[in-house]
């Protein structure tokens, strides 16, 4: 099976690969499968046993050793030291992506932690260098590289009066051909685990309402929308935000403080899930955008 590895320095949208004729991913990877979880349980006064509350994942560690090639012995220095610049321990979230022979690609968001470990130069020859990387991924799960989107207007299939071109037009006749109601967006998310979504309602909406229908979670804020504007809503992993965008101007505004207390952050759990906004008040006219990546335990 052929692996592609590429990485994607803190602050850069360059891809660097990590496969010949600069970097040559070896045997010995540890990390990219297994991933340590806590379990918590509580156990009250004079009770037999315990009982389990709840549970969460370990920051993923990945130790990556590489060799490195230069062109000719007197060009390895200059790509070791821009070697140690890419990987730089600290710099920032990088991301680290692995493609299949198939085409299938995961990323990976994670920082470099300690600086490159060097082999002895000459161990492989004069060309070549081993050298071991280890990476942290606070977000520990792999994530689909394709983003899922899914949308649907509160109202579809306008209506009209019969005769004419267009509908409605013309005379008064039959069949009466009216809107259908939905405000509910079915989707599936394809992950082994609960992943966090982006919700963008464009209104108009008074009162706007997002649930989750299969697992009950609500999420309701005051933040009215003018026909045209926006809310959009995030829980992605450690930047949970809701914005107030008006595309005629322009502007977004941060409209955290408009949240109503009660109100659940929306996930998609795994397989089927039905995302509603028909509690929102005045959306007649409204239409509502779900966007997710999926993702993974191990790639």
């Amino acid at each position: 099976m052929t692996e592609r590895f590429y990485w994607t320095p803190p602050g850069s949208a360059i891809e660097v690969p990590l496969i010949e004729p600069t970097y040559v991913p070896q045997a010995g990877r540890t990390g990219l499968d297994n991933i340590g979880a806590t379990l918590y349980s509580a156990r009250a006064p004079y009770e037999d046993g315990a009982r389990a509350i709840g549970g969460s994942f370990d920051p993923r560690e990945v130790v990556f050793p590489f060799v490195m090639i230069a062109e000719d012995p007197a060009t390895m220095p200059a790509l070791r030291r821009a070697t140690m610049r890419l990987f730089a321990p600290n710099a920032g979230v990088g991301v680290l992506r692995w493609v299949h022979e198939d085409g299938v690609s995961w990323v990976l968001r994670c920082r470099v932690v300690e600086g490159v470990r060097w082999d002895p130069p000459g161990a492989l020859g004069q060309h070549r260098l081993k050298g071991t990387l280890v990476l942290q991924a606070d977000d520990p799960f792999f994530y689909d590289a394709a983003l899922n989107t899914a949308s649907a207007p509160m109202f579809t299939g306008g209506w009209s009066l019969g005769a004419g071109d267009p509908p409605g037009t013309g005379e008064w006749g039959f069949p009466l051909s009216f809107g259908t109601r939905t405000g509910v967006i079915a989707v599936n998310n394809a992950g082994d685990v609960a992943v966090p979504c982006t919700l963008t309602l464009t209104g108009p909406a008074r009162y706007p309402q997002f649930e989750n229908l299969t697992t009950g979670d609500v999420w309701k804020c005051t933040q009215p929308l003018l026909a045209g504007e926006q809310l959009i809503v995030s829980s992605v992993f450690g930047a949970k935000t809701v914005y107030h965008f008006n595309p005629a101007t322009g502007v977004r505004t941060n409209a955290l403080a408009t949240l109503r207390m009660g109100s659940q952050w929306i996930d998609l759990v795994p397989g089927p899930n039905e995302i509603s906004f028909a509690g929102s008040e005045s959306a007649e006219s409204a239409t509502l955008t779900v966007e997710w990546y999926a993702r993974y335990l191990g790639a």
